[in-house]
C-alpha cells in the first residue's frame, strides 16, 4: 500500500530507507509530494532521494517484432 494515496494498484518503489508498510510508495505520488514539500530527503528516515533517468522521454514502449527477431 502507497503511504501517500493508501493505494495498492499499480507499481509501489522502495525508494528510501524505510521499512515495514511504510516504506512502499508509487512514484507519481512521491513525485508529487516532493514537489509539494519542497524537500529531497525522506521525512521519516532522512535519506536523500537521488533519482537518474534511465530512459530518454522519446524512447519506444516496446520493440518491434522484427528489432527482437534480428537476434536470432
Amino acid at each position: 500500500m502507497c503511504r501517500v494515496c493508501r493505494g495498492d494498484d499499480g507499481h509501489l518503489y522502495y525508494p528510501c530507507l524505510c521499512t515495514g508498510s511504510i516504506k512502499y510508495v508509487h512514484q507519481e505520488c512521491l513525485t508529487e509530494w516532493l514537489k509539494y514539500s519542497k524537500k529531497e530527503v525522506c521525512e521519516l528516515c532522512n535519506y536523500k532521494y537521488s533519482f537518474q533517468p534511465i530512459y530518454r522521454h522519446d524512447m519506444p514502449k516496446a520493440l518491434p517484432l522484427a528489432e527482437i527477431l534480428k537476434g536470432y
